[in-house]
């Protein structure tokens, strides 16, 4: 087994080389959205969309089999069944859209227009030459778990700026949304109303609270490498864990994206390398990879910054914390990243300074 100097010797060889820049380029591919059916994941949002009520066309009793939610705030409506009930969805043009069978196989027509338009949570898509709303579905099965998460544009206001004159607690849209559940026609009545926003302070407490961590390597880490590394890595850490619990606790029918957590899980591993390279000796390399954790982790601040400004955000975490959190990270990733280039740029100058 190797020790902590000889692992850092070992990964700075060809050999070692090869292999974490195998794994950095695993997790990047892993970062990369996934080629699922639904659409973009649930994002930031100034308004938020409630269920009104749900109601059977003909007045009988609505199945207990079937649940309508939304998710992400206002971005979708998810619909869940029990095995053995079957559900036919119809797109704007009144169409088939989508079904769920009573083997729980779900199913979505290609030729709707509704199946492009919803990839978008704003519908900025160009239509495609196939769709022909008239002619036979062209099905395919996209999930077999019995629910399905769709962008219906008429249960969230199709703007990020609110309409001109609206204020906080104004219903901004109100619309039925049809379905039918073993033979039985029931609609859906959602609102979507314009949220109070975010006071700054949590984002000034959070920049803050990066501030004093970029202090703290300055003044207590002897302007070294691994010290700012290994402080980058517990920035990175607690970064992961919002990530991951986000990423684990929004429903998967509505694309929850990997970045969330697989970024700053990187920007860790790569912090934690960076100070063992440091440690046997390998500052060219250590530097490098302080480098690349500050870049994966603004990275991710980046990706989150509509969360900063945007009144409600969704994420089991309460909204202070979140952009708390994201203030402070892209402090730090930002000093680390301008740390080590400063390193690359004059290594003689800076390495004799330490």
């Amino acid at each position: 087994m190797f020790g902590a100097s000889e692992w850092a010797v070992h990964l700075a060889s060809p050999t070692g080389m090869r292999w974490w820049q195998g794994a950095l380029l695993g997790l990047a591919t892993c970062a990369m959205p996934t080629g699922m059916a639904v659409a973009d994941a649930p994002g930031p949002t100034d308004f938020e969309s409630t269920i009104v009520e749900m109601v059977a066309v003909d007045g009988s009793e609505i199945p207990d089999a079937v649940t309508v939610t939304v998710e992400g705030v206002d971005s979708f409506l998810l619909l869940s069944v029990s095995r053995g009930s079957t559900v036919s969805i119809p797109g704007y043009d009144d169409e088939p859209y989508l079904r769920i069978d009573a083997d729980c196989s779900v199913w979505q027509n290609r030729l709707s227009w509704s199946t492009w338009y919803n990839e978008d949570r704003y519908g900025d898509v160009e239509r495609p030459d196939i769709v022909d709303p008239s002619a036979t579905p062209q099905w395919v099965v996209i999930d077999d778990d019995c629910s399905v998460a769709w962008h219906d544009h008429r249960i969230h206001w199709m703007n990020p700026t609110p309409p001109i004159g609206a204020e906080p607690g104004d219903v901004v849209t109100s619309a039925l949304v049809p379905f039918t559940v073993d033979g039985i026609s029931i609609s859906v009545r959602v609102e979507s109303t314009l949220a109070t926003p975010p006071s700054p302070r949590s984002s000034l407490a959070g920049l803050i609270l990066g501030v004093a961590v970029v202090a703290t390597v300055m003044v207590f880490g002897g302007r070294r490498i691994a010290a700012a590394s290994v402080w980058l890595a517990g920035v990175s850490g607690i970064s992961t864990i919002i990530g991951a619990a986000t990423f684990l606790l929004t429903p998967a029918d509505t694309g929850p994206d990997p970045r969330w957590w697989v970024l700053p899980l990187a920007a860790t591993f790569a912090g934690l390398l960076g100070a063992l390279l440091e440690r046997s000796g390998r500052w060219f390399w250590a530097t490098g990879s302080l480098l690349v954790s500050g870049l994966v982790l603004g990275l991710w601040s980046w990706d989150r910054r509509t969360g900063l400004w945007r009144a409600l955000i969704p994420s089991p975490w309460p909204g202070s914390v979140d952009r708390m959190v994201t203030a402070g990270t892209a402090v730090v990733a930002t000093a680390a990243v301008c740390a080590a280039l400063t390193v690359l740029i004059s290594p003689g100058r800076e390495r004799s300074s330490r």
